[in-house]
This record gives C-alpha cells, structure tokens and sequence, in this order.
C-alpha cells in the first residue's frame, strides 16, 4: 500500500481531525513565516505561534471540514459541475467567509489576552481590509476547491494555499500598523 493510498484512507475515516491537525500545522507555519520574513522578530513569539496552530486546530479546520460537508450535501446542481462550484463559491464566499472572518478575528483577539472592549475594537480596525484582501484570493480558489478537489482533500488544498493567507492574517492580527499590508514586506 503506498504512503498516499494509507492518508487517503486514513482522511476517509477521520476527516475532521485530519482536516483539524492539517489547519493547525499550516496556521502554524504561516504564523512562523509572518514572524520571520515578513515581521522580522528579533525573538520568535512560540506562544503566539501555538496560539495561531491552535485556532487552526480546534476552529479552523473543523469548521471549514464541517462546512465543505454542507456545502457538497445541499448544493449540487446535476447538470453541471461548473454551475455547482460556483454556487458553492457564492454561498462559500458571500455568506460564511464573512461571518467566518468577523468569528476569527475576534476569537483571535480573545486568545491573545484582550478584554471584550478590545476584541470588539479589533475586529472593527481589521474586518474590512481582511474581508477586501479575502476577495482579492478565496472567490477563484474556491472555484478551483469545489470544482476539482475532492472533499475528503479540500481542507488541505484550501490550507496548502492558505499558509500565504495565514502569514497575512498573522500580520494583520498581531501589527500595530493601521494601514494595509505593505506587500514589499512581504516580498522581501
């Protein structure tokens, strides 16, 4: 049995803790890439990186596992497969990605230690450039996600293009700027 056929089967039996531990790796590695090459910390923040591996682990990734579940069992447009991955990503992207984002970013704010006041002053300074830069990336992977990848993978493969995703994100929730990213730092 080859290495890819036993993740295959071992995604088919436990989808929600591998799309889970998937999520927290990547989230993780974002974080670490947001630390070093773009925030260039003189000291890596580890608290803050578990915290960041952590939300991928427990909300992250059984939530997107749960919600690509839904989305396959009540969208499916039989006469064609494009039209279904575009509804998907319609619904995907015009419904949950903004709750999803106003979730995260508060819950994000919680981890760190911030009072109720604060959370909510958070999400207010980042929701709207997190949710401009969402639709600059996610409407054209997810078009890919539900028209190509199977759901046992789409965690995955949304959380493989994510690791840039979560460097932003890891940018954006831990900076103290109040403007945009500055996508130099981010090249350098």
């Amino acid at each position: 049995m080859t290495v890819f056929s036993r993740i295959a089967r071992r995604l088919k039996g436990s989808p929600v803790f591998i799309a889970s531990l998937q999520a927290g790796g990547l989230m993780s590695v974002g974080d670490g890439i947001s630390q070093t090459m773009v925030e260039k910390k003189d000291k890596f923040d580890v608290g803050r990186n578990i915290r960041f591996g952590l939300l991928g682990l427990c909300i992250i990734g059984p939530t997107l596992r749960t919600w690509y579940g839904i989305l396959d069992r009540r969208i499916n447009i039989q006469a064609s497969k494009l039209r279904t991955a575009v509804v998907k990503m319609a619904v995907d992207q015009g419904i949950f990605a903004p709750i999803f984002i106003g979730n995260f970013l508060g819950i994000n704010s919680l981890t760190q230690g911030n009072s109720l006041s604060q959370m909510k002053n958070d999400v207010s300074k980042n929701f709207k450039d997190v949710v401009i830069s969402n639709y600059k990336l996610w409407p054209a992977v997810q078009l890919i996600s539900f028209s190509v990848v199977p759901l046992q993978y789409r965690v995955l493969f949304v959380q493989s293009v994510a690791v840039f995703w979560n460097t932003y994100l890891s940018w954006k929730t831990n900076s103290e700027s109040e403007g945009p990213i500055d996508s130099k730092a981010l090249a350098a």
